[in-house]
């Protein structure tokens, strides 16, 4: 595998210019050349306890920590075998260059033994050349010179460690996101095949929340030193961000090998955890991986087909359903059938209203996708979504964007004015195919218009990476809305809502229900107060109930949905709904 060795001292070409700028010239050279440092380092070595009493003359104030004697002395043997070495100094540049080697950083800043070595030397330096020479002004001369030395040596050291720090993630001593990014640009430019797994953990912000960020940090580390254990020597494992981190296995790998491989993930992540004032805890995760290059041929591909399947893994356990089974036949099953049904015709499209809080009338209606079977049966998303490859995800996509076309452009042939929101697959939002249908689409159905359709992305589908992110601002800047869907059950963040082209945040379901408990009420109105400043619009999904839509009104939100107004009708009855609930709307 390529890691990160220890940081690389090279000479750059203002090297000369830079010595002169710090007043090195070649009398400091032949100066340093001249010097006794066997003498000086013999010195130093004698040991590090009496050398501070004689300087100080204070040895009842110096307090040596336990072990400080040893590692001063290991600092300044490294010091003087050094400067013996290279006398003369270097201007240098600091990099890092992969080498073959672990991914998990030992090195740290330095300690206190460090500084004592470096203070041992400089003593050792006095007190030779006093010994050493007669005359107070060469005496004077060599000291400005050696002086001059140990803090550039002093300087460069600090660097070192400060520039190896860069690349490390500070909680779990990982690589970090720059050092993977790297990692992966190199493998990419040597086109070296890798496999990349990303993974997750699940439940990870419920223990953020509960019990605050150390006990997070806790966790992330466990987790970390747990996935380390499974590296080999030549595999990577850096931390994406958040909770997300990214391996990257360097020898290719059938797809047998890399789902068990993933499996011992999930499994070890599985292990309780214990947390010291709260005892035991315990999270799941998720992982998705892709090849380099049968399934990509830059870093952005590579993650989003790894995030792709992904997120497939978490619709199948939010399902309650074993992923193992979905790879030993349910998804060949559900894919075949999918696939016949989109040749048939025997994809739906039902709808769901959405109120605004102060009308009773829909505004917009949520494009909801059903599978029929041959004898009629209507299927939910649940039972076949979770388990279907990114490919056919794709295809069903596109099938359900043409049936909002075709209804969106009958209702407006009725004075009909609504909008429709689309969930969608972010794969789907960015490829090229899907750019092209949308042309197709508003040319044949020349009614529907760019703002007349909303993509819905879930909360807990990755979007950070770049040719995501460019797909949703070039929709955004054509006037498709974007919403944000299942708000409140991932982990955004405000730096992340920032990033994102929305228009909309609709607050999952799951976090509506808590409207009656003290922290739900808080929940929610952190998102509408959070929402507000941002000019986004929330919609509450999961409305059950006039208190519930009435208290959620008074909080600030703009828009509800769910059953309490009416459950996901097929497109022939949405003309003639109306909403028949309590009009205290």
């Amino acid at each position: 595998m390529l890691s990160f060795k220890s940081t690389v001292l090279t000479q750059t070409p203002e090297s000369g210019l830079a010595l002169r700028f710090c007043c090195w010239s070649e009398k400091d050279a032949e100066q340093m050349a001249e010097m006794p440092w066997q003498a000086i380092m013999d010195r130093a070595l004698a040991g590090p306890g009496a050398m501070l009493n004689r300087i100080g003359q204070t040895k009842d104030t110096v307090n040596l920590p336990s072990g400080a004697d040893e590692a001063a002395l290991a600092a300044v043997r490294e010091l003087c075998e050094r400067i013996q070495k290279n006398p003369e100094p270097q201007w240098m540049r600091l990099s890092h260059e992969p080498e073959e080697g672990t991914s998990r950083y030992a090195r740290d800043f330095p300690s206190d033994g460090n500084f004592s070595g470096y203070w041992l030397m400089i003593a050792a330096i006095i007190d030779e050349l006093f010994e050493s020479q007669t005359s107070a002004s060469v005496v004077r001369e060599y000291l400005k010179t050696a002086l001059k030395r140990v803090l550039l040596d002093v300087h460069v050291s600090r660097a070192q460690h400060f520039t190896d720090y860069a690349f490390r993630d500070v909680v779990t001593a990982c690589a970090n996101r720059l050092a993977t990014q790297l990692q992966l640009d190199t493998l990419l430019a040597q086109k070296h095949p890798f496999v990349l797994i990303s993974a997750d953990l699940d439940g990870f912000k419920a223990i953020n929340d509960t019990y605050g960020h150390a006990a997070g940090d806790d966790v992330l580390n466990t987790v970390a030193q747990r996935w380390q254990r499974l590296m080999r020597q030549s595999d990577w494992l850096g931390r994406w961000g958040g909770d997300e981190f990214v391996m990257i296995l360097s020898n290719p790998l059938s797809t047998e090998a890399v789902v068990r491989f993933g499996n011992r993930i999930r499994q070890t992540c599985e292990e309780p955890i214990v947390l010291p004032r709260f005892g035991a805890v315990q999270v799941s995760s998720s992982y998705g991986y892709a090849r380099y290059p049968e399934e990509g041929q830059d870093m952005a591909q590579i993650l989003s087909v790894a995030d792709q399947r992904l997120y497939t893994m978490k619709r199948f356990l939010a399902c309650g359903m074993d992923p193992a089974g979905a790879d030993a036949g349910e998804s060949v099953k559900w894919s075949d059938r999918i696939r016949r049904a989109l040749e048939t015709n025997r994809i739906d499209v039902y709808y769901q209203p959405i109120l605004r809080s102060d009308v009773n009338v829909p505004f917009q209606w949520e494009a909801l996708v059903r599978y029929r079977d041959r004898n009629g049966e209507v299927h939910y998303p649940a039972e076949f979504l979770p388990v279907l490859p990114s490919d056919v995800v794709q295809q069903m996509d596109q099938a359900v964007l043409r049936h909002v076309f075709e209804d969106l452009s009958r209702w407006r042939l009725q004075d009909h004015r609504w909008t429709v929101a689309i969930n969608v697959d972010p794969a789907s939002l960015s490829s090229a195919r899907w750019q092209a249908d949308l042309i197709r689409l508003h040319r044949d159905f020349p009614l529907v218009q760019s703002e007349d359709i909303t993509f819905e992305i879930q909360e807990s589908q990755r979007v950070e990476s770049p040719h995501l992110l460019d797909a949703f601002y070039r929709m955004q800047q054509q006037g498709y809305q974007i919403a944000l869907d299942d708000f409140g059950t991932g982990d955004s963040t405000l730096s992340r809502l920032q990033k994102m082209p929305l228009n909309t945040i609709k607050i999952d379901s799951t976090v509506t229900r808590q409207w009656h408990s003290d922290s739900g009420r808080r929940l929610i109105q952190s998102i509408i107060g959070l929402a507000r400043p941002m000019g986004l619009a929330v919609v509450a999904e999961g409305v059950e109930s006039a208190a519930q839509q009435n208290v959620l009104r008074q909080w600030g939100c703009e828009a509800g949905q769910g059953w309490f107004y009416s459950a996901a009708i097929p497109a022939g009855d949405v003309a003639g709904w109306t909403f028949g609930g309590d009009s205290g709307l």
